[in-house]
């Protein structure tokens, strides 16, 4: 006699790893665009911001963060913004630096998880957090929907 089947756990295996993948996607894509590799390519075109975008922009510059290592070497812009090339909807996308449970920065958009590494930073480790979902009539609106395709 066989055995009764069991329930799968496949798919709370695949939602608990999805926010490791976003990170790791994110932090790839932040060394990609922080670090050159000599060669020049066409100047791109840069997206049209979002109002609310731009908003996030400007107080990303003066929010709080901690200090960079004093062997890093910080670029004099240090408004972080992100892109990941396979999604959509992150394009330029401004990140403040706020305590991971701001719910009103992650409304905003994404967010730099304060007391992490920045992407200037040698062997730092760079977190970036962020609602696939997000916030209906906010800029987070379905910000990382496609996360799944990357």
């Amino acid at each position: 006699m066989r055995a009764p089947a069991r329930s799968s756990r496949r798919p709370a295996i695949v939602l608990a790893a999805l926010p490791v993948a976003l990170a790791l996607l994110v932090w790839v894509a932040v060394v990609a665009l922080t670090s050159g590799d000599g060669t020049e390519s066409a100047p791109q075109q840069a997206a049209p911001v979002s109002q609310d975008f731009a908003a996030v922009e400007s107080s990303a510059s003066s929010a709080a963060s901690p200090a960079p290592s004093p062997l890093a070497a910080a670029p004099d812009d240090r408004a972080l913004r992100i892109t990941v090339p396979g999604m959509a909807r992150v394009e330029r996308v401004p990140v403040v630096s706020s305590h991971p449970s701001d719910e009103a920065a992650l409304r905003r958009a994404a967010l730099h998880v304060e007391g992490t590494g920045f992407p200037w930073q040698r062997g730092s480790n760079t977190y970036i957090a962020g609602h696939r979902l997000g916030f209906p009539g906010t800029a987070s609106d379905r910000l990382f929907w496609d996360l799944d395709r990357l």
